[in-house]
């Protein structure tokens, strides 16, 4: 994700901003096609069955101090809620569900147990925080050369690294059957002005730090999460026009399908052992469809374009909505695991990968400290947005930065305020707007989080997204586009 920004930075008010809603589906230019059964067909439970319910318990400890002080078993938890209610999953509060909370400790000792409460929930996940350590070391003050024969100093630092792992285990219910072990691990680093070359560490950092690395862990690993309690409708009807098919099916948007979201169709085949006489049943995905701007609470509209893929599909197959990491989020997560090997490799001196930011020129300009902000008033930054599966071109111009800053429960804070700006040629003509972003810069990090404000030029169908990114040696911004499973990234470069 790259390095996939903490959890705790994300803005709850990022939405959609794309074109894709000015070419909606018609249902009138579509014309029914006969669909032939699958067999068996699903059960009247299968197709009424509700939307999962899970228990999320914090995972335990086992006395490891550093965990303790950081609260990463309540963080980890926090962390799963967030990001498996996405999916319309249920999240059941583990307050009441401490009777099952024994038993499944009980089943994880003996390999057994026999759960006779309240039918409360349908899944259940637990395990264990395996590791909470840091690293620190001190850089010593050093010069670098820039292709151009440019002289750049960089200060005396300290550099710490935060690593988490977990091991989290999902358990069916109520027979507390396991299923499925997911390992989470990430690795936090900040880099700081010395104060001396032993780099002590406030235990108030030290915790923001380790959070901050928990969060990253489960953020990393979300689309198993959310790909696993991904919510199942089964397939009612098929209409089509031209090379193009919509299915109806029985789920809409009150168990997580929403408009633009991406939907595998499956097709269960059954068949008889011929040596021992028993069932099996093999799933296999069909192909891969976007829910339509047809989206009720109950119901939904998969748009299929594969002509060849959508006449395999048969009445009672089932749709699933699938979760995956976007493009700038994977690459920013191999840059992440790329800087992390050089820096463990590293005697600690000067590399443009571990230069700090603030020791850098970025287009002419330098801070002045390692706790100096890279963002100026005026400048513009020109890249591009990933929604909807199209790349788009934006600006996102400085209005004003606060460059005192001030101190919050995440480090040093300076407020950035900006302009989000967009131009493309749609099928309508040509498309701008604008509106307003307001942010935090944390220099410890290098991390800037923008959240959207109001509009200054809106489209019809257009909404306010957020960016959440962090600033390089090489003058880039980019990161990705937080609480939006169509947007998946962004890029931009300093201009001018």
């Amino acid at each position: 994700m790259k390095k996939i920004w903490p959890i705790i930075f994300t803005t709850g008010s990022a939405l959609l901003l794309s074109g894709c809603l000015s070419n909606p589906v018609k249902l009138s230019d579509y014309s029914a096609r006969q669909l032939i059964a699958t067999d068996p067909l699903p059960t009247k439970q299968e197709i009424k069955a509700d939307r999962a319910r899970v228990v999320i318990f914090e995972p335990k400890i086992n006395g490891n101090k550093v965990a303790t002080k950081a609260k990463l078993d309540e963080g980890v938890a926090v962390a799963l809620d967030e990001h498996i209610s996405e999916t319309g999953t249920e999240i059941i509060d583990r307050s009441i569900a401490q009777t099952l909370k024994k038993e499944l400790q009980l089943a994880e000792i003996k390999g057994k147990s026999e759960y006779t409460g309240p039918n409360i929930a349908d899944y259940a996940i637990t395990g264990k925080i395996t590791e909470a350590n840091l690293d620190s070391k001190f850089v010593a003050a050093s010069q670098w050369q820039n292709e151009k024969g440019e002289t750049y100093n960089s200060p005396a630092h300290c550099k710490y690294t935060a690593n988490v792992k977990a091991s989290l285990r999902i358990y069916k219910l109520p027979a507390l059957h396991y299923l499925k072990t997911i390992i989470i691990e990430d690795a936090e680093r900040i880099s700081k002005d010395p104060k001396g070359t032993k780099c002590a560490l406030k235990q108030d950092d030290k915790n923001t730090l380790f959070r901050e690395a928990a969060n990253g862990a489960v953020k990393k690993t979300r689309e198993e999460f959310q790909n696993f309690f991904a919510p199942k409708a089964y397939v009612l009807e098929r209409r089509a026009k031209e090379d193009d098919s919509i299915f109806k099916i029985s789920k809409g948007k009150a168990n997580g399908f929403n408009p633009d979201d991406s939907v595998k169709l499956y097709h269960l085949d059954t068949s008889t052992n011929p040596l021992t006489g028993e069932a099996n049943a093999h799933e296999y995905e069909i192909v891969t469809g976007t829910i339509s701007n047809l989206a009720g609470d109950h119901h939904a509209w998969v748009l299929v374009e594969d002509k060849n893929a959508a006449d395999q599909v048969k009445l009672g197959d089932y749709a699933k909505a699938f979760y995956e990491k976007g493009m700038f989020e994977s690459a920013m997560n191999f840059v992440e695991d790329v800087a992390a090997t050089a820096d463990q490799y590293s005697g600690g001196g000067a590399t443009k990968v571990n230069t700090p930011m603030a020791a850098v020129g970025v287009s002419g300009r330098t801070t002045s400290t390692i706790t100096g902000v890279p963002f100026l008033a005026s400048q513009v930054w020109e890249g591009s947005y990933y929604c909807n599966k199209v790349t788009r071109p934006l600006q996102v111009r400085i209005k004003d930065v606060d460059t005192k800053g001030y101190d919050t429960d995440l480090g040093l804070a300076h407020d950035v305020n900006a302009v989000f700006q967009f131009e493309h040629v749609s099928r309508d003509g040509n498309i701008t707007g604008a509106f307003n972003l307001h942010g935090k810069y944390y220099p410890e990090s290098q991390r800037m989080v923008f959240s959207p404000g109001r509009w200054i030029k809106r489209p019809s169908n257009y909404y306010t997204i957020g960016l959440e990114g962090k600033v390089t040696a090489d003058g880039r911004f980019s990161g990705n586009i937080p609480n939006n499973r169509n947007c998946r990234g962004f890029e931009t470069f300093l201009k001018r």
